[in-house]
């Protein structure tokens, strides 16, 4: 089976992808930011049934994020599948939004993911891989709520379906 590289892969959703492609063979590379036990305890949890290991990264960070995918294939020597799942999602509106949060938000829901898609295709020329970009109804039911999080997902949803025509 594949290597697997799972942003956001400590808690929650990423967690439950974790642990569904472990169970299926793959190994497994969580990344976290500050999700270190959780990390450490769903990767011991992986290993007794497949291969894992844990990457701290903060997204919000371009030479964080410029490291990861050549990190995570120190473990495994390649990866078949990245999971751009990891998000930032803090609350804001019309009336409350503001440039950092703005900005912080596309740093980690869009760039980050466009940068590890990049890095993933070069370490994977010679590999059929694989890319899911975990994101969110708001695309499809969205409200006045969460700006700054809906506008960077749908920025991530509308450089990405380019990329899924090759």
């Amino acid at each position: 089976m594949g290597v697997a590289l799972v942003t956001g892969g400590a808690k929650r959703i990423g967690a439950e992808i974790c642990r569904a492609l472990a169970s299926n063979g793959h190994s497994i590379i969580i990344h976290y930011r500050n999700s270190v036990e959780e990390a450490t305890e769903l990767s011991e949890e992986l290993n007794k049934v497949s291969k894992s290991a844990i990457i701290r990264a903060d997204l919000e960070n371009l030479d964080d994020v410029k490291s990861l995918v050549p990190k995570a294939v120190k473990f495994f020597g390649h990866i078949d599948i990245l999971i751009n799942n990891a998000s930032m999602f803090e609350y804001d509106n019309i009336k409350s939004i503001n440039s950092d949060l703005f900005n912080r938000s596309i740093a980690t829901n869009t760039l980050a993911p466009i940068l590890l898609i990049q890095a993933f295709a070069e370490q994977s020329l010679e590999a059929q891989g694989c890319i899911i970009n975990l994101l969110d109804q708001k695309l499809e039911n969205p409200n006045q709520d969460y700006l700054s999080y809906t506008a960077s997902k749908t920025a991530l949803a509308g450089l990405v379906e380019p990329l899924a025509i090759g």
